[in-house]
């Protein structure tokens, strides 16, 4: 053969392109199954209970691109042409959901964690509300409360809120207004 580097060249592309045609079959399966939740959406840390929308789980694919922790999947989000977003149900205080996108492929772009600071101990309480919008925006709203014991009563403190806004852009990636 004349030309082996090129029939070699040619050989591993061809691969290649079965092989990344294939995941995005497998993804656009998955993902065919996974309910559109519509928007606004809203979640709160003091009573998400993270009942998942999607049960017909093919735990391969499940396992291949949930997040570490996700014990199930919620729902689906936004999409456009460049990515796609999944809402997933992890464990950690509480039931907190994370927001991932990915590329067509399955390929992972960003993710964030809707209850950031979810936490509840014997003097501090976090409540966050979360709300995704249409246009692909997300506020999260942080209140913390401070008490103390006075006799054999809480009272409260301190109370600090807090809020921070997202943006989901073009491509996928989770930026922080």
């Amino acid at each position: 053969m004349k030309y082996p580097f090129l029939f070699v060249v040619c050989l591993s592309i061809s691969y290649a392109s079965c092989k990344t045609n294939s995941q995005e079959k497998n993804f656009s399966r998955y993902l065919d199954k996974i309910e559109v939740l519509n928007t606004p959406i809203n979640f709160s840390s003091t009573n998400f209970s993270g009942s998942a929308t999607y049960q017909d789980y093919k735990l391969d694919l499940f396992k291949k691109y949930k997040p570490d922790q996700a014990f199930e999947l919620y729902g689906r989000v936004y999409k456009n042409q460049d990515f796609i977003s999944l809402i997933f149900n992890t464990v950690g205080d509480a039931n907190i959901p994370v927001l991932l996108t990915y590329r067509s492929d399955g390929t992972k772009i960003d993710s964030l964690t809707l209850f950031p600071n979810a936490m509840v101990s014997q003097s501090n309480t976090v409540c966050e509300i979360v709300t995704l919008y249409p246009d692909r925006s997300i506020k999260i709203v942080d209140t913390l409360d401070t008490c103390y014991m006075n006799s054999s009563e809480w009272k409260l403190k301190d109370r600090k809120i807090d809020s921070i806004k997202f943006y989901i852009d073009d491509s996928g990636s989770i930026i922080k207004k």
